[in-house]
């Protein structure tokens, strides 16, 4: 929070500028990994909390669900590699291709999926030692799984 020490309003604005559009990346790719998930794995994302991370997002599950990890990270960048669009459609839609999803941020996308960089998927779960939740994590960056200065910002409800 500014005070007397800072951040100052300009360094406040530089940071929200600079990070804008890796959250739009990483809040794209959520929603793509929910879709997959259902469609590909038949996981339903009822009661699921999910969360925007420096450069990520992260998907809480009660129970850890079985899935290929490897097979989710292939699907996930083949959908970015087909440079689909993807566009607001209401306050609680989205439409990425000629899928319309539900989400809790339609306004806050990539245009196309092509405009992804550098997307990897931990390939395992971490446990939430505070809720005891199983995490699935998406990352924007060069591979390296730095999760310990990952701050995670937020965390809201799915809708199911």
């Amino acid at each position: 929070r500014p005070n007397i020490f800072g951040p100052l309003p300009g360094s406040i604005y530089d940071i929200v500028h600079t990070s804008l559009k890796y959250r739009k990346m990483a809040h794209t790719l959520e929603d793509i990994t929910l879709l997959i998930l259902a469609e590909d794995f038949g996981v339903k994302h009822e009661n699921l909390l999910s969360s925007d991370i420096r450069k990520g997002f992260v998907l809480k599950f009660d129970e850890k669900i079985n899935i290929d990890f490897d097979k989710l990270s292939d699907r996930i960048h083949e959908k970015i590699s087909e440079n689909i669009p993807v566009s607001y459609l209401n306050e609680d839609h989205i439409q990425i291709g000629d899928r319309v999803i539900e989400c809790n941020g339609p306004r806050f996308h990539v245009k196309n999926t092509s405009e992804i960089e550098e997307f990897f998927l931990v390939k395992k779960f971490m446990k939430d030692p505070k809720s005891n939740a199983y995490c699935l994590i998406g990352l924007i960056g060069n591979g390296v799984e730095n999760l310990e200065n990952r701050n995670t910002l937020y965390f809201l409800k799915r809708k199911s």
